[in-house]
């Protein structure tokens, strides 16, 4: 995964300020989830790189990473893949080349470990604040989210693409977030109390004093969320619901109604 996966997301500051966090990353989620299923034998590996993009150049470059190099080496019985976000908020990358190079991650994962399952990912749809517009979210239209979704969902359904790939198996996360909305709850980083950053900071950074001033000067005020990444709630239900497909990769359970999207 990328930043979402590792932790870094972005605030701004109601000065304008705009600020990185480190919130509990994806795979301490994960592996409360898996314990919460049962899969006590299972530990988590955590393979994200902040910023990572399947189509990324230099530092962000994730099939170049040492992450990704890791994972590899690791041999993981079950690797999720994604969403990489950074693929779809660079203007410039497009959905051709994700996929290109996410079966490129495949072939490789597959050459390292022949019998390890491989769940990828669709991106869910953001709600990006205005702040992060012509930046970090420059490409997170609901149109562009939906033509990278529709080049997954088609090579997923392929047998000459990912669909003929036995070890694979496409999930769509839209399902995870359904109720969401109609419960009046937001998935995705938004306006964001003291008392709700607090519960989601993992470990400080150089901006955690930027942050703590404004606290100390308005305790009842609120951060803006980038709308980008999953907040709390959304971690914890993103992973949930990742780990029933664990337990169906590894033949522990069958999930009573399955929002995948492909299976060879």
């Amino acid at each position: 995964s990328d930043s979402n996966g590792y932790g870094h997301v972005t605030f701004q500051i109601p000065d304008d300020r705009i600020v990185i966090a480190y919130v509990t990353p994806l795979w301490v989620f994960m592996q409360q989830a898996l314990i919460d299923a049962g899969m006590i034998d299972l530990g988590v590996i955590d393979g994200s790189l902040s910023a990572g993009a399947l189509t990324g150049i230099d530092q962000t470059d994730y099939l170049r990473s040492v992450p990704y190099t890791t994972l590899l080496n690791a041999h993981c019985a079950v690797v999720t893949v994604g969403p990489f976000i950074p693929d779809v908020a660079a203007a410039k990358a497009i959905p051709y080349d994700y996929i290109a190079n996410l079966r490129q991650m495949v072939a490789e994962l597959i050459h390292a470990t022949p019998d390890g399952k491989i769940l990828i990912l669709s991106h869910y749809q953001t709600v990006r604040a205005d702040f992060t517009v012509s930046n970090s979210g420059a490409g997170l239209t609901a149109d562009r989210i939906a033509a990278f979704n529709a080049a997954l969902f088609e090579a997923c359904a392929s047998r000459q693409s990912l669909g003929g790939v036995p070890q694979v198996t496409c999930i769509d996360t839209a399902p995870f977030f359904a109720d969401f909305g109609a419960a009046g709850q937001s998935y995705v980083l938004g306006t964001t109390s003291k008392a709700d950053y607090e519960a989601s900071l993992f470990r400080r950074n150089g901006y955690s004093h930027f942050i703590d001033d404004y606290w100390a000067q308005h305790p009842d005020g609120a951060l803006i969320g980038d709308g980008i990444h999953l907040n709390r709630a959304g971690r914890i239900r993103f992973t949930r619901e990742l780990a029933k497909y664990v337990a169906v990769a590894l033949g522990r359970t069958a999930l009573s109604s399955t929002p995948i999207i492909a299976t060879p």
